[in-house]
């Protein structure tokens, strides 16, 4: 008689977080990871459940979710982040400086933006920028929504917008655009490596998870993934 598979609970923002995975948890790039991951690995069954960002705080907290799908044990803090499991890191991401390539200025350091509007999400927080947007140095043009913030950028009403890279790619895509129009100004502002968190009781899943991650780095899978959404 065959076993039983186990049942995972992975839990990620209700919203969605493209192109990692859209709100509804039917696409995207961790979505389409994680079902080839249970396609090879049957003897665990996934379920994926979008919550509210307390809510999938409180469930990990309390055990009632057996993983968080797409974090960093810097998000979670570093008291809560020793409770549980982590994965391998399985993409890199990073927030950047991004301008249009006909409109684009010498960026290297914050002083490079002051005096120039730049675009940002509101109510984010944006590092060592924050002292200069919040003092009127750089001039911030908040937008409440992605589709504003590129469209600001898009039309000219910014100099340059505060963009995750990931993000902006698939939103140069979702929008018809030609990605070679843009600059993303190097250094980075901030990177950071996604991750599955699990519960410590959760073992077998990250190391069996850690497995297909380094597989699927060497066959190509992530590479894929990432063009499938952002090219």
């Amino acid at each position: 008689m065959a076993q039983e598979a186990e049942r995972i609970e992975i839990v990620f923002f209700e919203e969605g977080y493209p192109p990692f995975y859209m709100a509804g948890l039917q696409e995207g790039m961790m979505i389409d990871f994680l079902n080839a991951f249970v396609r090879q690995s049957s003897q665990f069954s996934l379920v994926y459940t979008g919550l509210s960002r307390k809510r999938i705080d409180l469930e990990m907290m309390n055990g009632t979710a057996q993983a968080s799908g797409l974090t960093n044990p810097m998000f979670v803090g570093a008291e809560q982040a020793d409770k549980f499991l982590f994965s391998a890191p399985i993409w890199t991401s990073g927030n950047y400086i991004m301008m249009n390539k006909d409109r684009q200025f010498a960026y290297a350091r914050p002083e490079d933006l002051f005096g120039k509007k730049l675009g940002v999400i509101f109510g984010n927080r944006n590092g060592a920028l924050d002292a200069y947007l919040d003092t009127g140095k750089i001039i911030a043009v908040p937008a409440r929504t992605n589709d504003l913030l590129y469209k600001n950028l898009e039309m000219g009403r910014v100099d340059a917008i505060i963009a995750n890279k990931h993000v902006a790619l698939y939103e140069i895509k979702r929008r018809g655009l030609d990605a070679s129009q843009f600059i993303f100004a190097e250094p980075p502002l901030f990177e950071f490596e996604l991750m599955t968190q699990a519960q410590k009781t959760q073992q077998a899943f990250i190391e069996q998870l850690n497995a297909f991650i380094e597989q699927s780095r060497q066959n190509g899978l992530l590479d894929d993934l990432f063009k499938k959404y952002t090219e």
